[in-house]
């Protein structure tokens, strides 16, 4: 047996942690109210300044807002006028 024969295959130590399935998925993802698991919302892409992109994390980080929540609001009172 090759001493490389091992690898991967955890440390063979119960409860070291090294043989827990790996998860998978999308980290970072938000889980809330606007994801993709949400069949009411649909993801969106737009290009903005970097200057606006920058000024809105530092508000949002302010605010401790999301920006999906900021532009739920602001895209439907648009349209509701």
């Amino acid at each position: 047996m090759s001493e490389f024969s091992r690898l991967g295959r955890g440390s063979g130590v119960p409860g070291d942690g090294i043989d827990k399935p790996i998860k998978k998925g999308k980290p970072g993802r938000p889980k809330g109210k606007y994801s993709d698991a949400n069949p009411d919302c649909k993801r969106i892409t737009a290009f903005i300044q970097k200057e606006t992109h920058r000024n809105v994390k530092v508000k949002l980080a302010e605010t401790d807002r999301y920006l999906s929540d900021v532009l739920e609001e602001l895209l439907s009172e648009w349209v509701n006028k």
